[in-house]
């Protein structure tokens, strides 16, 4: 009778983790889904869809979509116009780059679409794309920009637990000048790997240490862009309470880019992000769910570039330190996200007027509807 009550607090403790799940919630704890179990587990691990079967909605970034659970072993995905890293990583480059009407490209994401397989309790597949594309045209010339993510995913085991995220990104650019000269991509072909181990060192302490790289490879021809991060860190997850949850995160990444052009190195760039640090605790108290989040980064970055035939070197350190304020309401199967607006806080409300602060208790608002799997 002991070991049966044990194991059902066990299992109600993993329960709690796991339901509370919005982008909202992972920004107010961290805002780094490898450290944290949480529903955005699914866009860099497709085969861990199935563990966050919902209908979700950010109403202040307008994005939406839903995991459906076909059965006890088979989930779909469709997300729209969900924003992503690789998203914006494209939209910074385009900004910068080409002419003024490739620079007025702004590829939104378009969908997310994505499958996951679970043959038995220990084992998952899934498989994830995602598109990104804007195109313009002014008189005889035309522009535009498509960024395409492939992701297969692997989850092995049921206790202690490995899961692998492998993508390819594919990217393809075409600018025209005013002189009717065509510029497309050099190579437009990138892979990233994620690994994560969810490691039970006790009943109530879960460790996730993980390992990512990615090669990214784009540029408008004749200029070649290659950039390359490597990132290690572990995540950690403790209940020392019943209701009361504790993350804790330490990351680290490197990065490197360096551009040519016709195979003459022009530019070189390392960023190192030193050790970040990220903690963060749920409270829950009835249906609400109170969270706070701090984040501390630092980051050292060296620079080269050939100006004049004469390479000028430069470097700078830098340090942010963020802080969330969260707030939940849970009503059965769904669950309101927001964060608390700093302003609101400050100066209060205004029923009058509004506040030249922008006013407003939320920052952000998201609604998820939680599914179960059918019985089979």
């Amino acid at each position: 009778m002991y070991r049966t009550l044990r194991l059902f607090l066990l299992l109600s403790a993993l329960a709690t983790l796991q339901v509370n799940a919005s982008v909202d919630r992972l920004t107010a704890l961290g805002g780094l889904s490898q450290a944290l179990l949480d529903d955005s587990n699914g866009f860099v691990f497709p085969a861990s869809l199935g563990e966050w079967p919902r209908f979700e909605v950010e109403l202040f970034d307008e994005w939406a979509g839903v995991a459906f659970p076909l059965s006890t072993r088979h989930a779909l995905g469709l997300f729209f116009n969900r924003p992503s890293p690789e998203v914006a990583d494209l939209q910074s480059y385009i900004q910068q780059s080409g002419s003024d009407l490739f620079r007025a490209l702004n590829p939104s994401p378009w969908f997310d679409l994505a499958y996951n397989y679970s043959p038995s309790d220990a084992i998952a597949l899934g498989l994830a794309t995602s598109l990104a594309y804007d195109r313009s045209s002014l008189a005889a010339r035309t522009t535009s920009a498509t960024g395409a993510d492939l992701r297969l995913g692997l989850r092995l085991g049921s206790g202690p637990t490995l899961d692998i995220g492998l993508g390819i990104l594919l990217r393809r650019l075409r600018d025209q000048t005013l002189a009717g000269v065509v510029h497309n991509q050099t190579d437009g072909l990138g892979l990233n790997l994620d690994i994560r181990y969810r490691w039970p060192l006790t009943k109530r302490l879960i460790l996730l240490p993980y390992l990512g790289l990615e090669r990214d490879a784009y540029a408008l021809a004749p200029e070649a862009r290659t950039k390359t991060s490597w990132r290690l860190g572990t995540g950690l997850h403790l209940m020392p309470a019943r209701g009361v949850l504790v993350v804790a995160a330490l990351d680290t990444r490197f990065e490197r880019t360096e551009q040519a052009i016709a195979a003459q190195p022009i530019a070189e760039e390392q960023i190192l992000h030193l050790p970040t640090w990220i903690l963060g605790s749920e409270v829950r108290v009835g249906s609400l769910l109170f969270r706070l989040g701090v984040r501390h980064q630092s980051q050292l970055a060296d620079r080269e570039r050939l100006r004049a035939n004469q390479w000028v070197q430069s470097s700078s350190f830098t340090t942010h330190f963020t802080t969330h304020l969260g707030l939940g309401l849970e009503f059965a199967d769904l669950i309101l996200d927001g964060l608390l607006e700093r302003d609101f806080l400050r100066d209060g409300p205004h029923f009058l007027g509004g506040s030249r602060h922008g006013g407003g208790i939320l920052s952000h608002l998201s609604l998820t509807y939680r599914f179960h799997p059918p019985s089979e």
